[in-house]
């Protein structure tokens, strides 16, 4: 991450996420704006990461902290580049050979943050990255604090606080053994502590810090804090519109272009912020609308034109 910003606000309300993507020009029939293609999307990904450039672990962690932060799997969408594909192997099935251990390690390791951060899907966030993440999600560091936040703000369930509260006393701990402590063992139970594990998850209140073996392998969970100290020591002094801005920025950067619709899928954060710092760059001059498909759009100034 670099340097402090200087983009101006003028201090008012959050647009609703439509009218960000229009101006006194765009979104009506017979407008001349800038048409870009998914094909345009891809051909940007691959220069990012191209495919069979990256053959072992130590390569993968390099591309996450290149570009601070990248889908673990092949992409849904078009939202953000993916290491899988990236992936220099002969078969599709080793690429899953490869990738599968590489996310356990790596997450393990702090080489990088593992989560479901970006568009729901596994992500690799580099260290550098991550305090901007935390500072989104509104947590203090403080359990307690920061699970009545999520409470009222999640409605988390009663299971994710006993989740919390286990892991505290006890230390990091694998689905297994929270599995055989905190449910019937069920399959209503399992599915209500996966959704639970998934809120905490997502929430940064807990995270993977390793896995325990046997014949299938599962996550091993810490808190968050304890885990990743310095992360939320440096994420708590982010003020949120500026971690949402570089955020945004470093996204438009990846990801030169996004439809209207898909907005709202980016980032868990509140939505005030996401729409507050496309406005600060818009303002900026850095975002322009554009259309995607057809699609109302937003992409990063000067893609189109350089893409034409």
């Amino acid at each position: 991450m670099s340097g402090a910003f200087s983009v101006h606000t003028t201090g008012q309300a959050a647009l609703p996420v439509e009218l960000l993507f229009e101006n006194d020009t765009t979104a009506k029939k017979g407008s001349t704006l800038r048409q870009i293609t998914k094909q345009q999307i891809q051909a940007a990904r691959r220069e990012l990461l191209p495919p069979d450039s990256v053959a072992t672990q130590e390569a993968c962690v390099e591309a996450v902290l290149r570009l601070g932060f990248v889908w673990a799997f092949t992409p849904g969408t078009d939202l953000l580049p993916a290491l899988f594909p990236a992936l220099r192997t002969e078969t599709e099935g080793q690429k899953w050979d490869l990738m599968w251990p590489w996310k356990d390690r790596i997450a393990a390791s702090r080489q990088a943050f593992y989560g479901k951060v970006v568009g729901g899907k596994p992500t690799f966030v580099s260290p550098e990255w991550l305090a901007l993440f935390y500072a989104l999600t509104g947590n203090t560091g403080d359990l307690e604090d920061d699970l009545v936040h999520l409470a009222e703000s999640l409605r988390l369930q009663e299971l994710a606080i006993k989740v919390c509260h286990y892991v505290r006393e006890n230390g990091p701990t694998g689905t297994r053994t929270l599995q055989a402590q905190l449910t019937d063992g069920s399959r209503p139970m399992k599915s209500a502590l996966e959704k639970a594990i998934d809120q905490l998850d997502n929430a940064m209140l807990i995270v993977k810090c390793g896995t325990e073996g046997g014949n299938s392998i599962a996550n091993v969970w810490d808190l968050f804090p304890r885990f990743w100290p310095e992360t939320v020591d440096q994420g708590t002094e982010i003020p949120t519109r500026e971690a949402a801005v570089r955020l945004m920025r470093q996204f438009f950067l990846l990801t030169p272009a996004i439809t209207e619709k898909e907005l709202p899928r980016l980032f868990h954060w509140n939505e005030k912020h996401q729409r507050n710092a496309i406005a600060r760059l818009r303002e900026a001059g850095e975002l322009e609308p554009c259309e995607l498909e057809g699609k109302a759009g937003l992409c990063r100034a000067g893609f189109a034109a350089v893409t034409e």
